[in-house]
């Protein structure tokens, strides 16, 4: 008697553990620090892309490096996030 009831306590919780479980790890919300990275980062680039063209001076310069440390202050909790996890963030900041 005892060991049905045992049987059937965890037939009936073994679903539940599963679902809240495999929820838990699909669940992402919007990550505005992670937002904040891509927006600098899209700086970043957009001005990396324009110093091809045209001769660098010393403010261009301290701009890059300033972009540079920006881009790092925000992206640090990132570096070493898988790329479907980035995948996911990136998809809920647009």
């Amino acid at each position: 008697m005892k060991s049905q009831l045992i049987r059937i306590v965890a037939i009936a919780f073994f679903p539940v553990a599963l679902l809240s479980c495999s929820n838990e790890a699909d669940s992402v919300e919007k990550d505005k620090q992670f937002c904040k990275c891509l927006e600098v980062t899209g700086e970043l680039n957009e001005f990396s892309a324009k110093m091809f063209d045209k001769e660098t001076r010393i403010e261009d310069a301290q701009k890059m490096r300033s972009l540079r440390g920006a881009r790092t202050k925000e992206c640090k909790d990132y570096q070493e996030m898988s790329g479907k996890e980035l995948s996911k963030r990136q998809a809920l900041c647009k």
